[in-house]
């Protein structure tokens, strides 16, 4: 699984995308309505020049600020990364997670997971937006983000996730093989 999640990234990333970006609009547009701020969402596609889909953007726009989520904001480096820590840790505690049954179990968990995880890293982006907006203009809002942790909030973010989520994969593994807690 590990090994191929180069090849998976590279030629389903759009396709899972297309999937996906209507749910992480408007789950990002909720987080920014959970916390108080009127936000709408609306869709597009960039295409290339021979008509094919290049990528689909979401946005989320707020009477302040306004958002563009595409493919690139999907995850979905995360989500190789994420599966290869845990194929990593699964390989190197062999012996003890092959005597689970449905190992498969902990590799299809991520997906609910990880989509949360990147809704929430998103919205962070937005409401940090937001927040600064008010102590400064427009284009140094929109940028602020970018300077400060969009381009490393990926790896952080989902870095710090799979430290409780591989406790629960633990977790379950014991559960399944009934072997008592350590003292």
């Amino acid at each position: 699984l590990a090994a191929a999640m180069p090849l998976a990234y590279d030629q389903g990333r759009l396709l899972l995308w297309q999937a996906l970006v209507v749910p992480t609009t408007e789950a990002v547009a909720g987080v920014a309505a959970a916390i108080g701020w009127k936000a709408s969402t609306a869709y597009g596609t960039k295409l290339w020049e021979n008509g094919t889909a290049q990528d689909y953007h979401g946005y989320v726009t707020t009477p302040e600020f306004s958002v563009q989520i595409g493919a690139q904001c999907g995850g979905f480096e995360g989500m190789a990364l994420f599966l290869f820590l845990l194929s990593g840790f699964i390989l190197l505690d062999w012996r003890f997670f092959s005597r689970t049954n449905k190992l498969w179990l902990p590799f299809v968990a991520t997906i609910p997971y990880l989509f949360l995880v990147n809704v929430l890293r998103i919205a962070a982006i937005l409401v940090y937006a937001l927040l600064i907006r008010g102590e400064v203009d427009q284009d140094a809002a929109r940028q602020a983000p970018v300077e400060t942790f969009h381009s490393n909030a990926g790896w952080v973010v989902y870095s710090l996730a799979f430290g409780p989520y591989l406790l629960a994969v633990y977790w379950w593994a014991r559960r399944k093989i009934r072997i008592p807690a350590m003292q």
